[in-house]
């Protein structure tokens, strides 16, 4: 994380300066992306294994990727729809 944050920081900082993200503090958004990036991973691997044995289903996994894309919008304060973390095909490969 401690690698992260910098270099997510500088990105974010620019977004805010081209007017592309609305955040408060580059520095601080950076930590709360990369701790959220850091659940998403960890939860892909938990829906990865779960669909393996098949306790959940892929709508499941459909409506978490939706909620995570849509707090990492909110966080940099783009629109709805800005920003796509994975797409359909990739989601059916892993998770179909």
């Amino acid at each position: 994380m401690s690698r992260m944050v910098p270099l997510l920081s500088a990105v974010i900082k620019q977004g805010t300066d081209e007017g592309v993200f609305r955040v408060a503090s580059p520095d601080e958004t950076a930590t709360v992306f990369v701790s959220l990036m850091l659940g998403f991973q960890e939860l892909a691997n938990d829906y990865f294994i779960a669909r393996q044995a098949g306790t959940i289903t892929f709508a499941v996994v459909q409506r978490s990727v939706a909620s995570f894309t849509e707090a990492f919008e909110r966080i940099l304060g783009i629109p709805k729809g800005s920003l796509t973390l994975t797409d359909q095909s990739t989601l059916h490969f892993w998770f179909g």
